[in-house]
């Protein structure tokens, strides 16, 4: 299995670790796994989209230059729709498929319910809303073969690496 299947499957085991009462650090935990392996789904598919499988070891290093918070600011033009004009152009006016909205929505809010939840100790989770970010991820690794080759999609990955760097 890959690491990202295998964050999804710590997260939905810590989720599912207490049959009654939940603790706070199994539900916590598996809202960060969940945020986890969407992150390292998203950079396996940059990755492997900008090198050939030969390269190995040029995609672990490449692996290393993501961060969080560019991703986050990378994905939320694509989670509303409203690409800057550049993207636009790249893109000849294609729309981008909701599969990739919504992928890109759920990588924003699940990141902030990873803060939340590794940094806020005022809020506490359900099981539901464990559930709920783990099936979000789940949807995403669905949708995923839908949406692999589309323009948009490219489009997306490159900018979740150079999003700070490329400017209209």
């Amino acid at each position: 299995m890959s690491l990202h299947e295998d964050l999804l499957e710590q997260a939905i085991h810590l989720i599912n670790r207490e049959r009654r009462r939940p603790r706070q650090a199994s539900l916590r935990r598996a809202v960060s796994a969940s945020y986890y392996a969407l992150f390292h789904f998203l950079i396996a598919e940059v990755t492997r989209f900008l090198l050939p499988a030969k390269f190995k070891s040029m995609r672990q290093m490449a692996s290393r230059a993501f961060v969080h918070a560019e991703m986050k600011k990378a994905s939320r033009p694509f989670a509303s729709g409203n690409l800057p004009n550049h993207y636009k152009v790249v893109l000849g006016g294609n729309n981008i498929p909701k599969e990739l909205q919504d992928l890109a929505k759920a990588f924003i809010e699940i990141q902030e319910a990873r803060h939340e939840a590794d940094y806020n100790l005022a809020t506490s989770f359900t099981r539901l809303e464990a559930q709920e970010q783990a099936e979000r991820v789940r949807q995403s690794f669905r949708d995923w073969p839908i949406i692999r080759e589309d323009e948009s999609t490219k489009l997306y990955l490159l900018s979740l690496l150079l999003h700070e760097r490329v400017k209209a």
